[in-house]
């Protein structure tokens, strides 16, 4: 579930991120990608602003301290932001520990008129590197009947990875495939119909984060 199209990182880097642990490597800087996916960081952060204004919230923290040659010297403040009359989470933000006004990491949720999740949006940059996010994600999901299916795309609209799991007339149900394993093969089976057959093929206006 990791974009393999990061944009410049400086070192080899492990960080802890929604509880997996990924690592980071030095490629070629994309300007243009440079500049979009910040552009998609900024308005994501501007998207939790807007989900948490006029609601009461319930947030919870906790603070920590990166681990490996690089990062060890940064602190990260990571908080959480609830719906208190829900208990939905909005949102989870992680802060520098020493600049308050610092994201590392943001991800937002959001959902349908019956409580379930409709897409969920993230960008992760390192540390101590401002300049672009190493990672990006957008996930649309859909819920029919027992089952739960995501696809995951990239802030540059690339495909990623797309997700199935539940049951189909009571016969349980995981699909897991990267982008690369999509095959006719296996978008003929009755499952893949089923989990996938209504999901958007492409990010469309959602590489705008709302």
């Amino acid at each position: 579930m990791i974009s393999r199209y990061a944009i410049g990182v400086v070192a080899v880097v492990c960080i802890s991120f929604s509880g997996a642990v990924w690592c980071a490597t030095s490629v070629d800087v994309n300007e243009q990608q440079v500049k979009a996916w910040n552009q998609f960081s900024e308005t994501l952060l501007d998207l939790h602003k807007r989900q948490i204004a006029g609601r009461e919230i319930r947030k919870t923290e906790q603070s920590g301290r990166y681990g490996g040659e690089m990062a060890k010297k940064y602190s990260f403040r990571d908080v959480s932001y609830y719906d208190a009359n829900t208990g939905r989470l909005l949102s989870h933000v992680r802060w520098d520990g020493e600049r308050p006004e610092v994201y590392h990491i943001v991800e937002v949720f959001v959902y349908d008129d019956a409580g379930l999740l409709a897409r969920d949006f993230s960008s992760i940059y390192l540390p101590w590197a401002r300049n672009a996010p190493i990672r990006t994600f957008v996930n649309l999901h859909r819920h029919s009947g027992e089952v739960h299916a995501f696809r995951q795309f990239d802030a540059s609209g690339q495909r990623l990875y797309e997700q199935c799991r539940g049951r189909v007339s009571n016969r349980p149900v995981e699909i897991s495939l990267e982008y690369y394993e999509v095959t006719a093969q296996e978008t003929a089976t009755p499952e893949y119909k089923i989990c996938f057959a209504a999901m958007p093929e492409t990010a469309g206006a959602y590489l705008t984060p709302h």
